[in-house]
Protein backbone atom coordinates (compact mmCIF):
# COMPACT_ATOMS: atom_id res chain seq x y z
CA UNK A 1 0.00 0.00 0.00
CA UNK A 2 2.64 2.64 1.01
CA UNK A 3 4.29 1.74 -2.36
CA UNK A 4 1.46 2.34 -4.57
CA UNK A 5 0.56 5.55 -2.63
CA UNK A 6 4.36 6.71 -3.40
CA UNK A 7 3.95 5.65 -7.09
CA UNK A 8 1.02 8.10 -7.75
CA UNK A 9 2.56 10.47 -5.91
CA UNK A 10 5.52 10.57 -8.15
CA UNK A 11 3.97 9.67 -11.37
CA UNK A 12 3.71 13.53 -12.23
CA UNK A 13 7.45 14.48 -11.50
CA UNK A 14 9.63 12.26 -12.97
CA UNK A 15 11.45 13.05 -16.04
CA UNK A 16 11.47 10.18 -19.33
CA UNK A 17 13.91 7.99 -18.16
CA UNK A 18 12.41 7.87 -14.84
CA UNK A 19 15.91 8.02 -13.12
CA UNK A 20 15.38 11.42 -10.87
CA UNK A 21 12.92 9.84 -8.24
CA UNK A 22 14.81 9.78 -5.56
CA UNK A 23 16.17 13.34 -5.58
CA UNK A 24 11.43 14.01 -6.14
CA UNK A 25 11.00 11.78 -2.74
CA UNK A 26 12.37 14.47 0.11
CA UNK A 27 9.85 16.63 -1.55
CA UNK A 28 6.74 13.85 -1.47
CA UNK A 29 7.76 13.36 2.07
CA UNK A 30 7.58 17.44 3.25
CA UNK A 31 4.06 17.71 0.81
CA UNK A 32 2.71 14.94 3.07
CA UNK A 33 4.11 15.81 6.36
CA UNK A 34 2.99 20.02 6.18
CA UNK A 35 -1.06 18.44 5.21
CA UNK A 36 -3.04 19.20 8.46
CA UNK A 37 -4.67 16.03 9.91
CA UNK A 38 -8.44 16.47 10.87
CA UNK A 39 -7.99 13.67 13.46
CA UNK A 40 -5.06 15.72 15.45
CA UNK A 41 -6.10 19.35 14.08
CA UNK A 42 -2.37 20.37 12.48
CA UNK A 43 -0.03 18.76 10.37
CA UNK A 44 2.09 16.22 11.50
CA UNK A 45 5.52 18.92 10.93
CA UNK A 46 3.71 21.12 13.30
CA UNK A 47 3.01 18.21 15.86
CA UNK A 48 6.69 16.83 15.20
CA UNK A 49 8.67 20.34 15.51
CA UNK A 50 6.24 22.59 17.06
CA UNK A 51 5.73 25.60 14.74
CA UNK A 52 4.39 25.49 11.32
CA UNK A 53 6.28 24.75 8.22
CA UNK A 54 7.83 27.76 5.92
CA UNK A 55 6.17 27.89 2.68
CA UNK A 56 7.06 31.33 1.61
CA UNK A 57 10.35 31.56 -0.87
CA UNK A 58 12.52 34.65 -0.50
CA UNK A 59 13.61 35.23 -4.54
CA UNK A 60 15.04 38.63 -3.80
CA UNK A 61 18.61 38.69 -5.07
CA UNK A 62 20.26 39.29 -2.02
CA UNK A 63 24.15 39.24 -3.65
CA UNK A 64 24.71 41.56 -6.68
CA UNK A 65 28.93 41.24 -6.83
CA UNK A 66 29.91 37.34 -7.75
CA UNK A 67 33.18 36.45 -6.89
CA UNK A 68 33.20 34.50 -10.19
CA UNK A 69 31.08 32.54 -12.68
CA UNK A 70 30.59 29.51 -11.15
CA UNK A 71 29.51 31.78 -7.78
CA UNK A 72 26.72 33.15 -10.06
CA UNK A 73 26.39 29.63 -11.78
CA UNK A 74 25.67 27.56 -8.07
CA UNK A 75 23.01 30.35 -6.97
CA UNK A 76 21.19 30.18 -10.74
CA UNK A 77 21.36 26.38 -9.91
CA UNK A 78 19.91 26.73 -6.49
CA UNK A 79 17.25 28.65 -7.42
CA UNK A 80 16.22 26.42 -9.87
CA UNK A 81 16.62 23.08 -7.86
CA UNK A 82 14.57 25.58 -4.77
CA UNK A 83 12.11 25.80 -7.44
CA UNK A 84 11.12 22.70 -8.82
CA UNK A 85 11.03 21.17 -5.18
CA UNK A 86 8.30 24.28 -4.43
CA UNK A 87 6.36 23.26 -7.73
CA UNK A 88 6.69 19.58 -6.65
CA UNK A 89 5.46 20.10 -3.16
CA UNK A 90 2.42 22.35 -4.16
CA UNK A 91 1.67 19.62 -7.02
CA UNK A 92 1.79 16.83 -4.73
CA UNK A 93 0.13 18.78 -1.28
CA UNK A 94 -3.03 19.31 -4.38
CA UNK A 95 -3.29 15.78 -5.29
CA UNK A 96 -3.23 14.85 -1.55
CA UNK A 97 -6.28 17.07 -0.77
CA UNK A 98 -7.98 15.47 -3.89
CA UNK A 99 -7.21 12.26 -2.47
CA UNK A 100 -7.81 12.88 0.90
CA UNK A 101 -11.54 14.17 -0.12
CA UNK A 102 -12.16 11.34 -2.39
CA UNK A 103 -10.85 8.60 0.60
CA UNK A 104 -13.62 10.98 2.79
CA UNK A 105 -16.41 10.56 0.50
CA UNK A 106 -15.88 6.80 0.10
CA UNK A 107 -16.12 6.43 3.85
CA UNK A 108 -18.98 8.10 4.64
CA UNK A 109 -21.03 5.78 2.25
CA UNK A 110 -20.00 3.29 5.05
CA UNK A 111 -20.67 5.67 8.20
CA UNK A 112 -23.46 6.24 10.08
CA UNK A 113 -24.62 9.12 11.97
CA UNK A 114 -23.91 8.83 15.59
CA UNK A 115 -27.64 9.20 17.17
CA UNK A 116 -26.45 8.85 20.94
CA UNK A 117 -24.41 9.81 23.80
CA UNK A 118 -23.14 9.58 27.41
CA UNK A 119 -25.95 8.07 29.22
CA UNK A 120 -27.58 6.03 26.33
CA UNK A 121 -28.21 2.65 25.85
CA UNK A 122 -26.78 0.69 23.22
CA UNK A 123 -26.00 -2.38 21.68
CA UNK A 124 -22.18 -3.44 20.91
CA UNK A 125 -21.89 -5.42 17.82
CA UNK A 126 -19.83 -8.70 18.08
CA UNK A 127 -17.28 -7.95 15.43
CA UNK A 128 -13.59 -9.51 17.05
CA UNK A 129 -15.33 -10.79 19.69
CA UNK A 130 -15.05 -14.55 21.05
CA UNK A 131 -17.60 -16.75 21.42
CA UNK A 132 -18.11 -20.55 22.59
CA UNK A 133 -21.16 -21.09 19.92
CA UNK A 134 -20.37 -23.84 16.94
CA UNK A 135 -20.89 -21.13 14.57
CA UNK A 136 -20.33 -17.10 14.82
CA UNK A 137 -22.80 -17.03 11.91
CA UNK A 138 -25.75 -18.52 13.30
CA UNK A 139 -25.03 -16.97 17.18
CA UNK A 140 -26.55 -13.24 18.06
CA UNK A 141 -24.27 -10.01 16.17
CA UNK A 142 -24.99 -8.02 19.04
CA UNK A 143 -24.51 -8.06 22.98
CA UNK A 144 -27.08 -6.76 25.43
CA UNK A 145 -27.77 -3.31 26.38
CA UNK A 146 -24.57 -1.55 27.70
CA UNK A 147 -24.64 2.33 29.53
CA UNK A 148 -22.52 5.19 27.82
CA UNK A 149 -20.74 6.39 30.81
CA UNK A 150 -17.82 8.70 28.88
CA UNK A 151 -16.65 9.40 25.69
CA UNK A 152 -13.08 9.60 24.10
CA UNK A 153 -12.45 11.24 21.14
CA UNK A 154 -14.83 9.94 18.53
CA UNK A 155 -15.05 6.53 20.77
CA UNK A 156 -17.32 6.11 24.05
CA UNK A 157 -16.85 4.31 27.42
CA UNK A 158 -19.30 1.73 28.03
CA UNK A 159 -20.50 -0.15 31.14
CA UNK A 160 -19.82 -3.58 30.25
CA UNK A 161 -21.24 -6.52 32.21
CA UNK A 162 -19.23 -9.44 33.98
CA UNK A 163 -19.43 -11.37 31.01
CA UNK A 164 -17.33 -9.16 29.23
CA UNK A 165 -14.67 -8.10 32.09
CA UNK A 166 -12.00 -9.28 29.85
CA UNK A 167 -13.16 -6.99 27.24
CA UNK A 168 -11.61 -3.34 26.82
CA UNK A 169 -14.47 -0.93 27.54
CA UNK A 170 -14.14 1.24 25.17
CA UNK A 171 -15.67 1.38 21.25
CA UNK A 172 -15.51 3.12 18.78
CA UNK A 173 -19.00 4.88 17.51
CA UNK A 174 -18.88 2.33 14.38
CA UNK A 175 -19.15 -1.21 16.45
CA UNK A 176 -22.22 0.78 18.28
CA UNK A 177 -25.88 0.50 17.77
CA UNK A 178 -28.40 2.81 19.60
CA UNK A 179 -30.55 0.36 21.77
CA UNK A 180 -34.76 1.15 20.56
CA UNK A 181 -36.11 0.68 24.35
CA UNK A 182 -39.45 2.10 22.90
CA UNK A 183 -41.32 -1.13 21.88
CA UNK A 184 -44.65 -0.84 20.88
CA UNK A 185 -47.82 -1.31 23.37
CA UNK A 186 -48.36 -5.27 23.96
CA UNK A 187 -45.06 -5.90 22.72
CA UNK A 188 -43.33 -6.15 26.27
CA UNK A 189 -44.13 -8.87 28.48
CA UNK A 190 -42.91 -8.29 31.91
CA UNK A 191 -41.46 -10.76 33.29
CA UNK A 192 -42.61 -13.09 36.08
CA UNK A 193 -42.10 -11.74 39.96
CA UNK A 194 -39.48 -14.01 41.68
CA UNK A 195 -40.19 -16.85 43.72
CA UNK A 196 -38.83 -15.79 47.60
CA UNK A 197 -37.11 -19.21 48.71
CA UNK A 198 -35.26 -18.85 51.85
CA UNK A 199 -35.25 -15.35 52.28
CA UNK A 200 -33.95 -15.00 48.63
CA UNK A 201 -35.32 -14.18 45.28
CA UNK A 202 -35.25 -16.80 42.79
CA UNK A 203 -36.47 -17.09 38.92
CA UNK A 204 -38.13 -19.61 37.01
CA UNK A 205 -35.58 -21.49 34.85
CA UNK A 206 -37.23 -21.98 31.20
CA UNK A 207 -34.05 -24.10 29.89
CA UNK A 208 -30.76 -25.10 30.29
CA UNK A 209 -28.95 -23.41 27.44
CA UNK A 210 -24.90 -24.87 28.07
CA UNK A 211 -22.40 -26.27 30.21
CA UNK A 212 -18.54 -25.92 30.94
CA UNK A 213 -16.43 -26.83 33.36
CA UNK A 214 -14.21 -23.42 34.52
CA UNK A 215 -11.20 -23.98 37.25
CA UNK A 216 -12.90 -26.98 38.56
CA UNK A 217 -15.95 -25.67 38.77
CA UNK A 218 -19.42 -26.64 36.74
CA UNK A 219 -21.19 -23.94 35.41
CA UNK A 220 -24.40 -23.35 33.01
CA UNK A 221 -25.79 -20.82 31.03
CA UNK A 222 -29.65 -20.49 30.99
CA UNK A 223 -32.67 -18.89 29.77
CA UNK A 224 -34.99 -17.42 32.65
CA UNK A 225 -38.49 -17.56 32.09
CA UNK A 226 -39.67 -14.07 30.74
CA UNK A 227 -36.63 -12.29 31.07
CA UNK A 228 -34.16 -11.39 28.19
CA UNK A 229 -31.23 -12.98 27.13
CA UNK A 230 -28.61 -13.37 29.69
CA UNK A 231 -24.85 -14.30 28.95
CA UNK A 232 -24.17 -14.67 32.06
CA UNK A 233 -22.70 -18.67 33.67
CA UNK A 234 -23.77 -19.64 37.23
CA UNK A 235 -22.30 -22.38 39.25
CA UNK A 236 -24.26 -25.63 39.11
CA UNK A 237 -25.15 -25.30 43.16
CA UNK A 238 -27.43 -22.28 41.72
CA UNK A 239 -29.58 -25.13 39.96
CA UNK A 240 -30.53 -27.54 42.90
CA UNK A 241 -34.24 -26.40 43.27
CA UNK A 242 -34.42 -27.26 39.35
CA UNK A 243 -32.63 -30.39 38.87
CA UNK A 244 -35.20 -31.72 36.51
CA UNK A 245 -33.75 -29.09 34.28
CA UNK A 246 -30.36 -30.48 34.62
CA UNK A 247 -31.19 -33.69 33.63
CA UNK A 248 -33.31 -32.99 30.95
CA UNK A 249 -30.57 -30.94 29.42
CA UNK A 250 -27.90 -33.90 29.84
CA UNK A 251 -30.44 -36.41 28.52
CA UNK A 252 -30.70 -34.54 25.64
CA UNK A 253 -26.69 -33.47 25.64
CA UNK A 254 -25.28 -36.07 26.42
CA UNK A 255 -21.56 -35.50 25.75
CA UNK A 256 -21.43 -32.09 27.11
CA UNK A 257 -19.73 -31.32 30.56
CA UNK A 258 -21.47 -32.31 33.64
CA UNK A 259 -24.07 -33.41 35.34
CA UNK A 260 -23.13 -32.56 38.73
CA UNK A 261 -22.19 -35.41 41.06
CA UNK A 262 -25.04 -34.68 43.24
CA UNK A 263 -27.92 -34.42 41.28
CA UNK A 264 -29.41 -37.70 42.24
CA UNK A 265 -29.57 -36.61 45.50
CA UNK A 266 -30.73 -33.14 44.20
CA UNK A 267 -33.67 -34.77 42.34
CA UNK A 268 -34.86 -37.18 45.55
CA UNK A 269 -35.33 -33.81 47.02
CA UNK A 270 -37.01 -32.24 44.65
CA UNK A 271 -39.49 -34.98 44.68
CA UNK A 272 -40.01 -34.80 47.91
CA UNK A 273 -40.97 -31.57 48.29
CA UNK A 274 -37.56 -29.71 50.21
CA UNK A 275 -36.96 -26.39 49.16
CA UNK A 276 -33.76 -25.72 50.44
CA UNK A 277 -30.68 -28.03 50.78
CA UNK A 278 -27.74 -27.56 52.45
CA UNK A 279 -24.39 -26.86 50.79
CA UNK A 280 -21.79 -29.38 50.02
CA UNK A 281 -18.46 -29.46 48.61
CA UNK A 282 -19.11 -31.51 46.15
CA UNK A 283 -22.22 -29.13 44.55
CA UNK A 284 -20.34 -27.44 41.73
CA UNK A 285 -18.20 -31.23 40.91
CA UNK A 286 -18.55 -32.26 37.40
CA UNK A 287 -19.02 -36.61 36.47
CA UNK A 288 -17.42 -35.44 33.14
CA UNK A 289 -15.48 -32.41 31.97
CA UNK A 290 -17.14 -32.97 28.84
CA UNK A 291 -15.14 -31.93 25.25
CA UNK A 292 -13.06 -28.83 25.00
CA UNK A 293 -15.02 -25.85 24.57
CA UNK A 294 -13.50 -24.05 21.62
CA UNK A 295 -12.97 -19.97 21.19
CA UNK A 296 -14.16 -18.53 18.05
CA UNK A 297 -13.69 -14.70 16.60
CA UNK A 298 -16.11 -13.13 15.38
CA UNK A 299 -14.56 -12.13 11.83
CA UNK A 300 -14.32 -8.30 11.14
CA UNK A 301 -16.13 -7.06 8.16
Amino acid sequence: MLNQYIDQRLRPFVNYHQDNWSALLPAIDFAQAILPHESIGMSPFELEFGYKPRMQWDWKERTVEFVNPRERLNREEAQAFAKRAHDAIQWAQENLTRAQARQKKQADKHRREVDFDVGDEVLITKEGLSTERPSTKLDFQMTKPCRIIGKKGHSFVLELPESMKGVHNVFHADRLRKFPGNPLPGQVQKPPPPEIINGEQEYEVERVLASRVRWNRLEYHVAWTGCDPDPEWYPAENFKGCPHKLRQYHEERPSEAGPPVRLTDWLKAYEDGIEVLPDHPDDNKPEKKGPPRILRRTPKK
